[in-house]
């Protein structure tokens, strides 16, 4: 049996870790593929995920952050010429970006395996990382065949 005067802390722990774990907003990720077979047989394609939380839905439906009408101006720390370190914030969004590439280019291998569209490789033509959406253009290493065509025109 629970000790009565532990029973508080224990509470208060578990609210804790439930607290913790509901926090965890998992990002919605929508994928985009796209195919373009040209008059020489050349295969490009374009495929993007768009990466969304509920919470940058909600600043897009109000068009502002709940806090925004409290907000300061920002107060500058270092110097013109000064040579500084990424701060702990910039080396995280680092860090987040670098992992969603990693999951941007596995999602982009399943995608090509799926769809068996460049059966023999592809050359990245542009890459691009810009806020939420990554994208990536390229063209296959092959042309296309006769049943590319009716596939995928």
């Amino acid at each position: 049996m629970i000790n009565s005067t532990y029973s508080p802390l224990y509470i208060l722990f578990f609210t804790m870790v439930l607290s913790a774990c509901s926090s965890k907003e998992q990002p919605k990720i929508e994928e985009f593929f796209h195919t373009n077979i040209r008059d020489d047989n050349s295969k490009e394609f374009t495929f993007s995920l768009l990466v969304s939380t509920k919470q940058k839905e909600a600043r897009k439906e109000g068009n502002s952050s709940p806090d925004s009408n409290n907000r300061k101006g920002r107060k500058g720390k270092g110097q013109r010429g000064q040579n500084t370190a990424l701060a702990p914030t910039a080396k995280k969004q680092s860090s987040k970006q670098d992992k969603m590439k990693d999951i941007f280019h596995e999602r982009l291998i399943l995608q090509m395996e799926r769809a068996q569209y460049c059966r023999e490789g592809y050359i990245t033509l542009e890459e691009s990382f810009v806020g939420a959406i990554y994208t990536l253009r390229g063209e296959c290493h092959e042309s296309a065949s006769k049943g590319d065509r009716k596939r995928f025109l």
